[in-house]
């Protein structure tokens, strides 16, 4: 068991960082022979370094009961210090090495909605064509996640509001459209109620979608309830739906497909309205990578070049 006081000389920093790792990696797979299994290393050479991590700081991690592990007490609320620390350690190093190596880091980005997010990208891509991008989709609640795991630099995420702590940067305004069957009788009118459309059977993304939850809270206030005939987990999705005619589908104007089989209307009387924000941790401020992202997608920037283009 080890002692109840901290000693007071750790050992040097590069193995207490790894043994500091290695314990997320126990937590994160279930165990210490899952963590072994997935590092390529021994049981027992995991179970001899977790030991030698409680000696070194003194405290226990675990609660043994047989081969069952479980975080004590000090140990559930070491970890998620640890996990910001260690993610805000990443994120020095690699303003370090962006300095170093001239951008060689990448920028590990998080989207949605790609037709958005691409956008983003590209024109983040012509203004530092150096910096190595990394994509990866998901929904919105995964999103957060992966930021406050620093598996992800940045997002792009639909926000009601500027969510603390992160820093949010308004990208753009979407509107609720509702994607029609051209050979649907709501498909020649030039906007659609809610009343109208609570009486049609919908396709919706899943729960944890940005556009599903702005839908619901709207249908709510009204007094009215939807009548959600199938839930898919893509915006792909959702278009071939609408397509095979399993119901209606609300998707955001900037999302919506451009389909000669498909109308895109507007909702009318409740203008639901929809911000994407680029959002990231205040400390990715100074990672040279995000803060140039954010500064070639300026909201101001872009509402004056599109209208520069028009």
């Amino acid at each position: 068991m080890p002692s109840a006081t901290p000693p007071d000389k750790l050992p040097d920093d590069d193995a207490l960082l790894r043994r500091l790792r290695l314990l997320l990696r126990v937590v994160d797979c279930g165990g210490v022979g899952e963590a072994a299994r997935e590092i390529g290393i021994s049981q027992p050479a995991v179970s001899s370094q977790i030991k030698r991590l409680e000696s070194d700081l003194g405290v226990s991690l675990f609660r043994r009961s047989g081969r069952r592990l479980t975080l004590s007490d000090q140990g559930a609320a070491l970890v998620p210090v640890l996990r910001r620390g260690l993610g805000e350690l990443s994120m020095t190093l690699n303003a370090v090495r962006d300095i170093a190596r001239s951008r060689a880091a990448p920028l590990r980005f998080g989207f949605s909605a790609p037709q958005i997010a691409l956008d983003a990208a590209e024109v983040f891509r012509k203004a530092d064509p150096r910096t190595r991008l990394e994509l990866r989709a998901a929904n919105s609640t995964d999103l957060f996640a992966a930021l406050d795991s620093y598996d992800l630099d940045i997002i792009m995420i639909g926000l009601p509001a500027p969510r603390a702590p992160y820093h949010c940067q308004l990208y753009q305004r979407q509107y609720m459209t509702v994607l029609v069957p051209v050979g649907h009788a709501l498909a020649g009118h030039r906007a659609i109620t809610l009343a109208e459309l609570a009486t049609e059977p919908i396709v919706l993304r899943e729960p944890g979608s940005y556009t599903r939850a702005l839908l619901i809270e709207a249908f709510e206030a009204a007094g009215l309830a939807p009548r959600i005939a199938f839930e898919v987990a893509t915006r792909e999705a959702v278009t071939e739906a609408v397509r095979r005619g399993f119901g209606l589908g609300p998707v955001l104007d900037r999302e919506a497909p451009v389909s000669p089989d498909l109308a895109c209307i507007p909702l009318d009387e409740c203008r639901i309205v929809g911000d994407d924000y680029l959002a990231c941790h205040a400390s990715a401020l100074h990672y040279g990578p995000v803060s140039r992202f954010l500064a070639a997608n300026r909201h101001d920037e872009l509402q004056a070049r599109a209208a520069a283009a028009r």
